[in-house]
């Protein structure tokens, strides 16, 4: 899978908004611990497959790039030559463009198992210490204030951007924990949830001058 690997790097060399080479790496990693522990008799092809979904997840992003037709052509290319077969392809193409938060708030996408430990995987870097510096880091990318104490902290997701990188804990990461597929999933969700509010707590203290 170098060769692969080597075109995801390339894809993200110049990515600054925590969805670089190292996210993919960790979700990767995630993902494989994950099967491991949920699936009773693990397949070589099947780890084989999360690694590919895994490190392709954000290729395709439109929030990272304007050339997804060029990517999606280039990722076939990739899939065929590293041997995976034309089933196996569909699914990796399947799973990247309907793994995103985004794409299953309206209606949950269909994910065969193997996709929802990376959906898993993936939604887990959006949490706990990384997490943070992960969210704090796209919105400086993109300009967005640390927080904005005039707009009330609300549990809800919004229908525009979020106000703030504080709203964005409550508009989309103080979610995630409920929407894990896997068990695995759940407790270590759990536990990074905990960080986050406890973070939150902390952050609010300091933004007051409370401590």
């Amino acid at each position: 899978m170098d060769a692969l690997i080597q075109y995801v790097k390339q894809c993200f060399k110049e990515e600054y908004t925590g969805h670089d080479f190292f996210h993919a790496q960790r979700v990767v990693s995630l993902a494989e611990k994950i099967y491991e522990k949920e699936v009773s008799f693990p397949k070589e092809e099947e780890l084989r497959l999360i690694k590919a979904i895994g490190y392709l997840h954000d290729v395709v992003d439109e929030k990272l790039t304007s050339k997804r037709k060029e990517r999606y052509q280039e990722i076939n290319s990739l899939l065929e030559q590293e041997g995976f077969s034309p089933k196996e392809q569909e699914e990796i193409l399947y799973v990247i463009e309907h793994l995103s938060f985004s794409k299953n708030q309206k209606e949950r996408a269909s994910l065969s198992l193997l996709g929802q430990i990376v959906q898993d995987a993936d939604r887990l870097d959006a949490i706990g210490a990384i997490g943070i510096a992960r969210a704090f880091a796209f919105g400086g990318r993109k300009d967005q204030a640390l927080y904005d104490e005039r707009v009330p902290l609300i549990k809800k997701i919004p229908e525009k951007r979020s106000s703030s990188t504080l709203h964005h804990f409550y508009e989309k990461l103080f979610f995630i924990e409920n929407q894990m597929n896997t068990k695995i999933g759940q407790a270590i969700a759990k536990e990074r949830t905990q960080y986050l509010k406890k973070f939150i707590e902390e952050f609010l203290k300091e933004w007051q001058q409370k401590n």
